[in-house]
């Protein structure tokens, strides 16, 4: 099994080459529908680096480990023509809005999952508004035994996904609007190394009035724990 510091090995990184859907495919994930660079998205759109921790692609496959790019394709579903063989799986930039335990069956290969800004609640220079509240299934993650890196940036999730798998070392939660985290959130994470939950209120100063509170001993199983990000955030109390 793979340490978390060789997942962000793979996982941390400068941004290069990804890109939005332009080319008609049946197979959502077709290495032919990339033609703009993520980059530019970045830079014009958002306005933020809300993908800093993002990669570039071309380590991926140095690593050996078999990576599938879903990023920027207007999909609205869990794309189940993916391969369950997957172990790095890219949905960045979608519009799925819905998370079913049914889906995710069947992949517990899976080691890392970004499901970035597939719900954003931020006006930026002309960026798609998200209306909707991210919904995570009760277990929807859990069958995902061996993953290790999950990143929920820039999701309306409004509350704290409920049984995550123990197996997570790094957990990205930054711009989702998340409003309360209880003690019991994060005890069966005891592997957690890293947690980012910057600007949960989705603005500086928040654009939703969306002033998070946290449990005092919120994070007293996690006994790995090297970072823990709380930067920007207009806490309401700490309970």
């Amino acid at each position: 099994m793979r340490s978390y510091i060789s997942t962000l090995k793979i996982l941390v990184g400068f941004l290069q080459v990804s890109s939005v859907e332009l080319i008609t495919s049946n197979d959502p994930c077709d290495p032919l529908t990339h033609n703009v660079t993520l980059r530019q998205i970045c830079h014009n759109l958002y306005g933020f680096e809300l993908f800093s921790s993002l990669m570039d692609y071309p380590k991926w496959t140095e690593t050996g480990l078999n990576v599938v790019r879903c990023d920027f394709r207007g999909i609205t579903e869990f794309p189940l023509s993916v391969s369950k063989d997957v172990q790095i799986l890219d949905l960045t930039g979608n519009f799925i809005h819905h998370y079913r335990k049914q889906d995710l069956k069947g992949y517990e290969k899976l080691e890392a999952l970004l499901l970035v800004a597939n719900c954003l609640r931020v006006i930026r220079l002309g960026l798609p508004y998200c209306n909707s509240i991210v919904v995570i299934e009760r277990d929807a993650f859990r069958a995902l035994i061996n993953l290790k890196y999950l990143d929920l940036r820039g999701n309306f999730l409004k509350i704290f996904p409920s049984r995550l798998p123990p197996s997570l070392n790094v957990l990205y939660l930054s711009f989702s609007g998340i409003e309360r985290f209880n003690e019991t959130d994060f005890v069966s994470l005891k592997n957690l190394s890293f947690v980012f939950m910057k600007n949960l209120c989705l603005g500086n100063p928040p654009i939703f009035q969306i002033f998070p509170s946290i449990a005092a001993k919120c994070f007293h199983a996690q006994n790995n724990l090297i970072g823990l990000d709380l930067s920007q955030n207009y806490f309401r109390k700490i309970f």
